[in-house]
């Protein structure tokens, strides 16, 4: 995992799905549980980057929202993967900190993110709402 992180958030996802996956491969050859756990996280990990790329062809705010809640939802099950990873000392620990560390940020961005998408869809119906027909 680079130290510089990219700016634009995108990018910053596939690049936590990229080394989640590095990560991964480590834990795989461990076999039993932590073979498992690698393959959960990284089904999680992954889909935080495939599901930004899907979000960002959205037509519709509310669509954007719905895709990118799913990246929040997906963001938080990586973080409860490494998390489980971290208390078991599976792996690299410096990368599973790092990889933590990135998806606990990666959940306060996109909570962030989703919330800021619905306060603008509600807001855009109220006005709808009020406008005469």
């Amino acid at each position: 995992m680079e130290n510089d992180l990219p700016e634009d958030l995108s990018e910053r996802s596939f690049q936590f799905s990229c080394d989640t996956y590095d990560y991964c491969e480590e834990l795989v050859r461990l076999r039993g549980l932590p073979c498992r756990l690698a393959y959960q996280l990284f089904g999680a990990a992954g889909s935080v980057g495939a599901n930004r790329a899907e979000a960002k062809s959205s037509f519709t705010d509310r669509e954007f929202a719905a895709k990118n809640s799913i990246v929040l939802r997906e963001a938080r099950e990586a973080r409860f993967w490494l998390r489980l990873a971290d208390v078991k000392s599976l792996g690299d620990r410096a990368i599973r900190k790092r990889l933590l560390q990135e998806a606990g940020e990666l959940v306060s961005i996109y909570a962030k993110v989703v919330q800021k998408l619905k306060a603008k869809i509600r807001a855009e119906e109220q006005r709808a709402k009020n406008q005469p027909s």
